[in-house]
């Protein structure tokens, strides 16, 4: 009877938990908590950057904002934050349960804007001339050439266009921002090149003459003489050597370029004038006594000395004839007497005398001259003897005949 009473009862309860867990299923397995991934991108910035805040979850049902909104449990948002650094929190929350998360923002002083100085020296230029493109920054972490390659932060290249103008740009970046700058090269046609004359006129001389230098450009701004000194493009200068050939170069240059010319001066030495009578060891009248000689080459008058002594000492009888430009000079008032001898109308007879004579020109007023010569001895004859006849044939300085005296 008992056992029959529980049988029946526990028939009774499994029809009545049968009911219940058709009413209220029961899962099998436990709820998953919710996760969450918050973060800001990038996390340190500069003031007026652009960062995002970025999150996504599982398990959730719904994200809660730092400012207490509903968000959705995964998503994006943008901020350019001015000042600070902030930190925010994120709650989602699902049927396993709620998870919170908190990402942190630095917000960094903005850093001084770049800046950039660029340009071509020189900025104008004939074609195929060399010029630099030349560039400094500040503040910059890296700058971009107009090509598009990355170039240093300063710098210079050198570039030679060969026609054509041109506009470039370059630009520098760095943690303060983004410069720009164009620069503007000018390339004009090549222009012609510069010519030179350069002469001596004349261009052979004697010593101490008297020649110019002369010289005439075109297309050149600036001409260099031999001393290194800026003369005009255009020009001529006189000069007066006194011993020696000099060679010279002058160097001419333009836009077109440069051009040098080098002239040789020949300097000739002034001649010793040639004696020619009277002759050496002769024995001459008095009566038209005359001393003639040959021209000398670069003379422009001759000195003649007549004197008692063959060394023609400072003591003994003598007498000069100076600034002579014929190449004959008769015994007159024209020979000075130093202070050993006096003026004579003529020499005495039967005395020995001796003659000499020195070229001389003076092209600017200033003597210059040979030696004298060697001298030739003659003895003052009997002026009642019979005189020997002797024909000189006189020039000029030129050498051409002037007159035909006899002695």
């Amino acid at each position: 009877m008992l056992f029959s009473k529980v049988e029946n009862l526990t028939v009774k309860m499994g029809f009545l938990f049968g009911w219940i867990h058709l009413l209220f299923p029961i899962s099998a397995q436990a709820t998953s908590a919710p996760s969450l991934s918050f973060r800001w991108v990038p996390s340190t910035i500069y003031s007026g950057d652009l960062t995002y805040r970025t999150w996504s979850s599982t398990n959730a049902t719904q994200c809660i904002g730092d400012n207490g909104s509903s968000v959705g449990t995964s998503g994006s948002s943008a901020m350019r934050p001015q000042t600070q650094s902030k930190s925010v929190t994120m709650t989602c929350t699902g049927p396993g349960g709620t998870v919170s998360k908190t990402a942190s923002l630095t917000v960094l002083p903005k850093p001084p804007a770049p800046t950039l100085s660029f340009k071509w020296v020189p900025a104008t230029i004939y074609a195929g001339e060399l010029t630099h493109r030349e560039w400094t920054s500040t503040d910059a972490s890296g700058c971009i050439g107009d090509n598009g390659s990355s170039v240093g932060t300063s710098g210079s290249s050198v570039h030679q266009p060969q026609t054509e103008s041109k506009t470039v740009t370059m630009t520098c970046s760095g943690p303060g921002g983004t410069v720009s700058k164009t620069a503007s090269l000018t390339v004009l046609p090549k222009p012609p090149a510069p010519t030179l004359s350069f002469k001596w006129v004349p261009a052979t001389i004697y010593a101490g003459e008297l020649t110019h230098r002369e010289w005439t450009s075109t297309d050149a701004s600036e001409c260099i003489g031999d001393n290194g000194s800026s003369v005009g493009t255009s020009g001529s200068s006189v000069h007066q050597p006194q011993t020696e050939s000099k060679t010279v170069t002058m160097t001419c240059t333009g836009p077109g370029g440069t051009v040098s010319k080098t002239i040789t001066l020949m300097v000739l030495p002034m001649e010793t004038a040639e004696l020619r009578s009277p002759k050496a060891n002769s024995t001459i009248s008095n009566s038209g006594l005359c001393f003639s000689w040959e021209v000398a080459a670069g003379a422009t008058h001759y000195t003649v000395q007549v004197s008692s002594d063959a060394a023609f000492n400072e003591h003994s009888q003598r007498w000069a004839a100076q600034d002579w430009r014929s190449t004959q000079i008769c015994w007159s008032n024209a020979f000075l007497p130093n202070e050993n001898a006096s003026h004579l109308s003529e020499l005495e007879t039967g005395k020995t005398y001796y003659w000499r004579i020195k070229s001389m020109n003076n092209p600017t007023g200033q003597d210059t001259s040979t030696t004298f010569t060697e001298a030739w001895r003659f003895t003052v004859g009997d002026s009642s003897a019979q005189p020997r006849t002797i024909k000189f044939i006189h020039t000029d300085l030129l050498g051409n005949p002037a007159a035909e005296t006899s002695q």
